[in-house]
């Protein structure tokens, strides 16, 4: 075999290792995919039984405190938030968003591990009206993100059964190491996800709706 057939059989042998590797590696994320849907179906269910049967017993705690301890001058905010345990992760509520049929439970703390089963909550609190909710790009968590459009109505519902709603305002792009504009504060909730490839990340800004 002369030198050029040799480099073009190392040539297939490599195009063929890439694809097989690409092929597993697509297998893989697929499979991370539909356990993270089957997860988070689980988990908001076992939520809403959960907050229903808490409801019936008369057992929530209250969902803010009380304004009168706080001075007028200092107003309070939330650094927390209530959480429900479930299957040894804490979360702090389920996210609703008709326009996609989703409906997705919210860890209370994140990190790579957690986001494979679930949104996690990257910065904020519902009182403090700066929540920012991070999950990975599968189809079934934020893969569809970018689907929204300003006016796209999205409900959060909290463990202690309160539900606040929020319209989209804006959607941006911004770079991984934006971190102090992902966490800016200038709106109720953030919502984001990495784009295809990673580069950057998609996020979808909103306000609350008063009432």
């Amino acid at each position: 075999m002369n030198a050029k057939a040799k480099t073009g059989l190392a040539c297939v042998c490599l195009g063929v290792a890439l694809l097989i590797g690409a092929l597993g590696l697509y297998q893989r994320n697929r499979r991370e995919a539909m356990e993270a849907e089957a997860a988070s179906m689980e988990i908001v269910a076992q939520m809403a039984e959960a907050i229903t049967a808490e409801h019936a017993q008369g057992t929530l705690p209250p969902a803010e405190m009380p304004s009168e301890l706080f001075p007028a001058e200092e107003p309070f905010v939330d650094t927390t938030m209530a959480t429900m345990e479930i299957e040894g992760y804490r979360y702090v509520g389920f996210i609703t968003i008709p326009d996609l049929d989703l409906e997705l439970p919210v860890m209370e703390e994140w990190d790579y591990d957690r986001l494979k089963i679930a949104p996690c909550r990257y910065s904020g609190t519902l009182l403090g009206g700066d929540l920012v909710i991070a999950a990975h790009n599968y189809l079934s968590h934020f893969g569809h993100l970018m689907e929204l459009a300003v006016g796209s109505e999205i409900l959060f519902t909290d463990v202690n059964g309160g539900t606040t709603h929020y319209r989209v305002a804006e959607l941006e792009i911004l770079q991984p190491t934006a971190v102090a504009d992902m966490t800016a504060g200038e709106y109720d909730l953030t919502l984001f996800t990495c784009t295809y490839g990673g580069a950057t990340r998609f996020t979808v800004r909103c306000l609350r709706e008063n009432g």
